[in-house]
This record gives structure tokens, sequence and C-alpha cells, in this order.
């Protein structure tokens, strides 16, 4: 009799332990199922599972980076034509967002310093203004791209 106690418990604590591997890799990977096997079928499936996911994650990985490396030429190509083509304002280096909004406000007040001027002509102040509204719009596009992808870049490592 002891015998089959024995064995009866063996086989208990292997199905808890059996139990808890399964729960403690589905908490770790909640986004991994796979059917109810035996527990060496179920363990080698769910390792399958996994590598597929890290080689997903992995390329999403990447594919984030690509964004970010993206992302930071358009701002630097963003900055270097502003600053082409308004030479006299110049703003220290911020986040984009933060650079643009300071280079704005000097664009507004370089605008309400030419239209006092009387050096400058009505066609360069009504060109200035155009660009100002371009670049409020552009700015705008801008900052709403660059939520986005951080959202979107937020999300990819979350996963």
């Amino acid at each position: 009799m002891k015998i089959l106690t024995k064995t009866s418990d063996m086989a208990a604590s292997l199905n808890e332990v059996e139990t808890f591997d399964k729960s403690v890799l589905q908490r770790l990977f909640p986004d991994i199922s796979v059917k109810q096997k035996n527990h060496k079928d179920w363990m080698t499936d769910f390792e399958k599972e996994i590598d597929s996911y890290l080689k997903t994650l992995k390329q999403q990985s990447a594919s984030s980076s690509d964004i970010a490396a993206s992302l930071n030429e358009v701002e630097t190509f963003d900055k270097s034509v502003l600053q082409r083509l308004f030479p006299d304002i110049s703003v220290k280096q911020k986040s984009h967002k933060d650079w643009m909004t300071d280079f704005e406000k000097q664009i507004d007040s370089h605008l309400k310093t030419l239209k006092s001027s009387s050096i400058k002509s009505e066609g360069r102040i009504l060109e200035l203004e155009a660009t100002v509204k371009i670049n409020k719009e552009e700015r705008s596009s801008l900052v709403n791209d660059l939520d986005i992808l951080i959202v979107h870049l937020f999300h990819f490592r979350v996963k």
C-alpha cells in the first residue's frame, strides 16, 4: 500500500509541476497559446511558438528603428530648410517639437520687426507670412506625425 501512495504522490507532484510550468510560461507570454497536450508535446509546441513570437518582435523592433531613423532624418531636413529660409533666426538644439515652436515664435517676432521697418517691402512681408502659415501647417502635421510615430514605437516596444 505504501508503494501505491508514493506512486500516486509522485504522480500528483509531477502533475503539479507540469501545471506550474504551463501557468508560468503563459503568464510570461500571454499572447501565446498552445492546445492542451501531454506535457512534453505542450512544451515543444510552446517553445516553437515563443521562437516565432521572438522573431516577430525582432522584426518589429528593426522596423521601429527604421522609423526612428527616418523621423530623425525628416527632423534634420526640416531644421536645415527653415534655417536656410531664415538665416537670421537661430534656435538652440532642443526636441524637434520645442525647436519648431521656438522657431515659429522667432519667425512671428521677426515678422513684427519687418512690418514696423520701412526698409522691407510689403511684398516680402506677405511672402514671409505665407511661409509662416505653411510652416505652421507643416509643423502641425509633423507634430501629429511625430505623436503617431511615438505611439507606434511605444506600442511595438510594449509588445
